[in-house]
């Protein structure tokens, strides 16, 4: 199983709405006060938690579909390249602030 043309434009695409749901989760559920988390903050840190999860089978899965077409594997591989640092800033200042601590 590959991935065609249009429809790899439409997960490349989706592959950055987990990190918009994370950082959306945290501008929501941010604490404002030191270790003193925000109420529903807990069950947004675990959603957080569970999109990172979700994110780097994603990834993984964008990759392995891109592989039949040279060029949109090396499309793919650039923009892993860029999606996994953002994903991975936002997924560590989100947890350190929905937990009540900071960076």
């Amino acid at each position: 199983m590959t991935l065609k043309s249009g429809r790899w434009w439409l997960f490349a695409l989706a592959m950055w709405a987990i990190p918009g749901t994370m950082a959306l989760l945290w501008s929501q559920y941010y604490t404002e006060i030191f270790l003193e988390p925000r109420p529903g903050a807990d069950v947004a840190e675990t959603v957080v938690h569970c999109l990172m999860a979700i994110n780097l089978v994603a990834v993984g899965m964008f990759i392995y579909l891109s592989r039949a077409n040279d060029f949109l594997f090396l499309l793919a591989c650039v923009m892993v390249a860029i999606e996994l640092p953002a994903t991975f800033i936002i997924w560590d200042l989100a947890s350190l602030s929905l937990s009540g601590f900071y960076f």
